[in-house]
Formats: structure tokens, sequence, C-alpha cells
């Protein structure tokens, strides 16, 4: 990865939790798709690793 990346480094820090996420940006360019995930009030944080298979494209 060091060589060809990352394309975005996302870092959560509260305290007694840290949450890194590297991220090689292949098929998916898209900024929202940078981690950690947070919801609007900041109260619950989400990382993921892994890629979603069968997905509903939209039809726009």
């Amino acid at each position: 990865m060091n060589h060809r990346g990352p394309d975005h480094v996302g870092v959560y820090d509260r305290g007694n939790l840290l949450l890194v996420h590297f991220r090689l940006s292949i098929l998916d360019l898209d900024p929202r798709s940078n981690q950690p995930f947070t919801s609007a009030s900041r109260k619950n944080v989400c990382v993921y690793n892994g890629e979603i298979y069968n997905y509903k494209k939209n039809s726009r």
C-alpha cells in the first residue's frame, strides 16, 4: 500500500478510543466513502473492512 497510496487516511480519536482507516480508492472515488463513518451527532462511529457484493445500483 505504501507504493500505491493510500488515497485517504481517516482518524477518530476520543480519549481511550482510536480508530484509523487507510483506504485505496480503486472503484469508488466518492469522498462520502471515506472512513471512519460518524453519525450526525458523532455519537456512533463505524469502520468497515470489506466489500459489499450484489448491491443495487441507483437506477437514475
